[in-house]
């Protein structure tokens, strides 16, 4: 009954509504065929009469004699149809009736980056009944055909990320209409490309061909209405695009943040599509020139506002968790010992900041995670605008707003002179600051300096970390 099973993924209304265009695909070949047969005796509406009482009514069109051998072919093939089409749509109702299946699910799942340094494969589904769901549990498995062994089916639990990763996840609860996403882990994002290529995907360690690579979920639970448990499965294949179709993957975007709102997914702003994601720069990023040396477009970066917050010299970050040495340029060049200081954020009433929007892919957005270590990427679409924003399609916008652990740095260290704003860093903010602020120094009010100090510095990268003593 595959007929039925596909059906039944259906909702009531749309399995009337596919019954109703068979049918009325079949009587326009059944009128056809007749209306050949008949020479063009009989009118249309006649032969169409003849088709739907043949399908509905009492008669049969055996009951004619004296007919060409393909009319009787079709009146068989007709008694048949007749017969098979009310099968079918009740076989979609009782596998409905009996499946338990309350989940509806995103037709495809989309490449992401997870903020501790992830590629992720996020998948999204939502309890289509009037019921609360308890106990729903999350298991997913890759299945693939390795390439030199073309009849061998290999299949891989996969590791799951939702705050902290595992082969499955709980909710304790899902409430009706209410959307859940969950994260499948691809790889971690410290090196370079993504893992997903035209040709093949990097799942967990297994690099596969994305032609026969599938990703089955599992999700069980337990139905609070009836205490009946229900097992749902869903099967994505991993296709790229060809001439004919789109990738399987949406591998440009991310989710959009959608509450738990009663009602079909229509009623959801773009539960089957994704956004366009932005990254709001508020320092020297803001120059084409250094845009370009990030691997970005500077025309897709637009000059925007980002509301509640101002520039502040609140980062400290130690040169040596990034593997990098700092001497004055001064005889002897004694190596600096405190802290190199950077551009930050703070929140503040009233307050706003005029910096750029730049427009970011996977690769670009898993960049700067690694770029700004001493930042954490927030999330700050309501607070930001520009004058081409699409509201019909909002965008997701993040900014990197400095460590607690970092501001605190700093502040320890205000006016011990170990704080110090590297010279051409400064620069570079200044710079960006005169085009974007339109001021003649480009630092009026842009933020103060408070207690750092600027200073040329000699930057030596790629040193080892110190050992502690023992």
């Amino acid at each position: 009954m595959p007929l039925a099973i596909l059906l039944s993924k259906l909702d009531l209304v749309q399995v009337v509504g596919v019954y109703v265009l068979l049918v009325l695909g079949w009587t326009l070949v059944v009128s056809t065929v007749l209306l050949v047969d008949d020479g063009g005796s009989s009118g249309f509406v006649d032969v169409v009469r003849r088709a739907f009482q043949a399908m509905w009514g009492p008669d049969s069109l055996f009951g004619e004699p004296g007919r060409s051998l393909l009319y009787y072919a079709l009146a068989l093939l007709n008694a048949l149809v007749s017969v098979l089409l009310p099968v079918f749509v009740l076989g979609a109702f009782v596998f409905k009736l009996f499946s338990h299946d309350p989940l509806r699910w995103r037709q495809r799942p989309t490449l992401e980056v997870h903020p501790p340094g992830y590629f992720v494969l996020a998948v999204r589904f939502y309890n289509r009944l009037t019921v609360d769901l308890a106990d729903v549990r999350v298991r997913a498995w890759l299945k693939w055909t390795p390439q030199d062994s073309p009849t061998v089916h290999r299949n891989k639990q996969l590791d799951l990320v939702r705050g902290e990763h595992g082969t499955e996840h709980v909710w304790p609860i899902a409430g009706e209409g209410e959307p859940t996403t969950f994260r499948v882990v691809l790889g971690p994002t410290d090196r370079p490309g993504v893992p997903v290529s035209a040709e093949t995907i990097e799942v967990q360690g297994h690099l596969v061909r994305r032609d026969t690579a599938r990703l089955l979920v599992i999700v069980e639970g337990v139905m609070t209405s009836t205490n009946e448990q229900f097992r749902s499965r869903w099967v994505y294949p991993l296709r790229a695009a060809d001439g004919k179709r789109p990738s399987d993957i949406d591998e440009e975007g991310i989710f959009q943040d959608i509450g738990p709102d009663v009602g079909p997914d229509s009623g959801w702003g773009n539960f089957h599509g994704v956004q366009d994601v932005y990254v709001f720069v508020y320092g020297s990023l803001m120059r084409d020139a250094d845009l370009r040396a990030a691997g970005l477009d500077p025309g897709d970066a637009r000059t925007a506002t980002l509301q509640g917050w101002r520039r502040r010299w609140n980062v400290a970050s130690d040169p040596a968790h990034k593997h990098r040495r700092y001497r004055h340029l001064t005889p002897g060049r004694p190596v600096f010992t405190g802290r190199i200081v950077s551009l930050g954020l703070e929140r503040e009433d009233g307050a706003s900041v005029r910096g750029v929007v730049v427009r970011v892919g996977p690769r670009q957005l898993a960049d700067f995670d690694l770029r700004e270590q001493d930042y954490d990427r927030t999330d700050v679409s309501a607070a930001v605008s520009w004058p081409d924003r699409d509201e019909r399609r909002p965008p997701r916008v993040f900014t990197y707003v400095p460590k607690p652990a970092a501001v605190a740095d700093f502040r320890r260290r205000r006016g011990t002179g170990e704080l110090v704003i590297e010279q051409s860093y400064f620069d570079s903010v200044r710079d960006a600051a005169a085009r974007i602020q339109g001021t003649a120094d480009g630092f009026a009010g842009v933020a103060e300096l408070d207690g750092a100090s600027v200073e040329p510095l000699d930057r030596e990268d790629g040193v080892a970390p110190p050992v502690p003593p023992q």
